[in-house]
């Protein structure tokens, strides 16, 4: 699946906050009985699909953020393994208290340097 094309106007940084801060919008819905998919996804013969999802969840952000660094190849795993960290400490977190933007736009800083 590709990504839209990514809005010029605004750094990569804010690209990737932007497509997480999307992606965690999507859940808004689901949000209670979110848990309970939580759950089910860390039934271990489910966990390949769970960590599938996760992982074209942000290739798909990464794409989006039209990361310039992004084609080196360890760094490609690293970026994806990091921002796979932020969005899953965000999708709990915002099962606890939103709002999300200024959390994931934190984290993505400290992420992306430009």
């Amino acid at each position: 699946m590709r990504p839209a094309p990514p809005p010029q106007n605004l750094t990569a940084r804010e690209r990737l906050a932007k497509a997480l801060t999307l992606r965690l919008l999507k859940l808004a819905p689901y949000m209670t009985t979110w848990p309970q998919a939580l759950a089910l996804q860390a039934i271990p013969t489910a966990a390949p699909d769970a960590l599938a999802q996760l992982a074209r969840t942000c290739d798909v952000a990464w794409r989006f953020a039209d990361d310039p660094g992004a084609e080196v190849h360890f760094e490609w795993y690293s970026k994806r393994v990091a921002v796979g960290g932020i969005y899953v400490a965000a999708e709990v977190r915002a099962r606890a208290s939103p709002p999300l933007p200024p959390v994931l736009t934190g984290h993505v800083s400290s992420l992306l340097p430009y």
